[in-house]
């Protein structure tokens, strides 16, 4: 019985250290050339050595996913890759690396990185990072969680779709504010936002994820910021619900006024004067059929007691 417990409290400490341990891990996506499954075993295993904790290699996405721990650099582990031979978006592979892997390994080098798109990483400076939004909640979102995570600024460019980050190197790091901004809900080029926090954000903030770094984002717009307030209700119009303006009344002249529910006494004696089996026999039948005590009675908006 004592090994039994043993057992199980030594179970629960593995799976408790485990969970911890998950808990610490950073999980970023990167673009990586390959072409088959020699590729995949070859860039998978060079980014297990480099520190990734898992590599997962899609040769139909042409993305590597890893597990690091937050300490470890993924530009690191990128750099790896391409010395095994794999371009990716952050690396080139040598000539000689490229030329000295398999036949079927020669993927084609031209399209990862488009002329564009290494054109402007090159232009990029040292602080600047590229971050993916839509609009001017997301430069609020994004330049919050930068500062909240140790940056003294952040200055969130739609346009170029980058972040430009100052900070002090002893106090925080890049890869520790990036990964701030992905939790806040925006891809960027070292961290990716989980599905469940990016479906989170408001409607205007969605931005396409599928849009390469350092491409221009067509979705960007900013005329929400001068309608609202961090995403309130809108308010419709009578031109938002296309309904008929109201007519405008000038003035109003009263001739005459009367209550609603006057009675007169001699209405009100003629009442008094139908008995019970008269209003029985009202239950029952038409108005006009039914009052004995005036055969002028109907249904309509007469008084049913005078016939007037």
């Amino acid at each position: 019985m004592k090994l039994y417990i043993s057992k199980f409290i030594l179970g629960l400490m593995i799976l408790s250290v485990q969970f911890i341990s998950a808990q610490n891990l950073s999980k970023s996506q990167f673009k990586v050339k390959g072409n088959c499954e020699m590729c995949q075993s070859r860039i998978e295993t060079a980014a297990k050595k480099a520190g990734a904790k898992t590599a997962v290699y899609s040769i139909d996405l042409q993305t590597l996913t890893i597990e690091t721990d937050r300490d470890v650099s993924t530009d690191e582990i990128l750099k790896k890759v391409a010395d095994a031979g794999h371009d990716n978006e952050k690396f080139k592979s040598t000539d000689d690396t490229y030329k000295a892997l398999p036949g079927c390994c020669h993927y084609e080098r031209n399209l990862q990185p488009s002329s564009a798109e290494a054109h402007q990483h090159h232009t990029k400076n040292g602080n600047e990072f590229y971050v993916k939004g839509n609009c001017a909640s997301c430069k609020a979102r994004i330049e919050k969680a930068a500062k909240a995570a140790g940056a003294d600024s952040a200055e969130w460019s739609a346009e170029k779709q980058t972040v430009t980050l100052n900070f002090d190197a002893s106090k925080t790091s890049s890869d520790k504010v990036l990964k701030a901004i992905a939790d806040a809900g925006h891809d960027n080029e070292k961290y990716k936002t989980s599905d469940e926090v990016y479906k989170n954000l408001p409607g205007c903030c969605l931005y396409d994820r599928s849009i390469p770094f350092g491409e221009a984002n067509p979705n960007v717009h900013f005329e929400e910021g001068a309608k609202h307030n961090d995403h309130a209700l809108h308010q419709p119009t009578v031109a938002d619900t296309h309904e008929p303006s109201e007519k405008k009344i000038d003035g109003v002249v009263i001739t005459g006024s009367k209550a609603a529910t006057a009675l007169s006494k001699k209405e009100a004696g003629l009442v008094f004067n139908i008995d019970k089996k008269e209003l029985l026999k009202a239950a029952c039948c038409n108005l006009s059929e039914s009052f004995e005590t005036n055969a002028t009675v109907d249904v309509s908006f007469s008084n049913a007691v005078t016939g007037t």
